[in-house]
């Protein structure tokens, strides 16, 4: 992954990918590098043109996984789309030590105004994947948040959920029923914009379809389907 530059500064670059299907958001961060190359510790500024005048919004969220559930670029894609509608993000991921089956874990910030850093220790939103990572990261969700839990590898009923919003989704469980478990981070992504609204349904939308344009075209329809899946709440 580059480390050196903004967002901007990163040129583009054409990459060639195996014929089997895989989820967008799974692919490594080096492949489609206009859509999901970041420097992990800087901050992407909007242009001044972009920004609207109404009440600042900022949103803190902690992604949570396993290694090879496509954690991090569930963050990245939000950050892309957070910054074509002009806001600012920052990224910060953090792997386990065994990386894939291990835990995994991506603080995404998305606000209208400069955000201060990266790091999070209450979060607004927690996306659990899986039972670990739920148990794990449940503490840094501030009262008052929203807590969204894939339910075919996670359930909270241990936990205090007082105050807490929860939404449920069989992420993993409608992806094997599309045909590719790998796009369950897309389902769950479905999930959570239906709840947040952070950034619209149609520009989410727009933007998997560029970033399949760049890699692969047969890729977009799959990925289409599982976002609208869960985002339509249809376990």
């Amino acid at each position: 992954m580059d480390r050196a530059g903004s967002y901007q500064d990163i040129p583009a670059r054409k990459n060639k990918m195996k014929d089997k299907p895989q989820s967008l958001l799974r692919l490594r961060s080096g492949q489609a590098s206009h859509s999901f190359d970041f420097a992990q510790d800087k901050q992407v500024t909007p242009s001044t043109s972009l920004r609207t005048s109404k009440s600042p919004v900022t949103e803190k969220i902690i992604f949570s996984g396993s290694g090879g559930q496509g954690i991090m670029l569930m963050a990245k894609v939000l950050a892309q789309v957070a910054m074509q509608a002009g806001k600012f993000v920052t990224w910060l991921p953090s792997y386990g030590a065994e990386v894939r089956g291990g835990t995994a874990r991506c603080m995404l910030v998305i606000s209208d105004e400069k955000i201060g850093s990266p790091f999070i220790i209450l979060a607004d939103t927690l996306v659990a994947m899986n039972e670990p990572s739920l148990k794990k990261y449940s503490p840094n969700l501030k009262k008052g948040g929203t807590l969204v839990i894939n339910t075919s590898l996670a359930q909270a009923g241990s936990l205090d959920l007082e105050d807490i919003k929860l939404v449920r989704i069989a992420a993993t469980e409608i992806a094997v029923e599309l045909g590719n478990i790998k796009v369950a981070n897309l389902v769950t992504l479905g999930a959570y914009l239906a709840s947040k609204k952070i950034v619209s349904k149609d520009a989410f939308i727009k933007c998997l379809f560029e970033i399949a344009q760049a890699i692969n075209p047969a890729l977009f329809e799959i990925n289409k389907k599982a976002f609208e899946r869960g985002y339509n709440g249809k376990s």
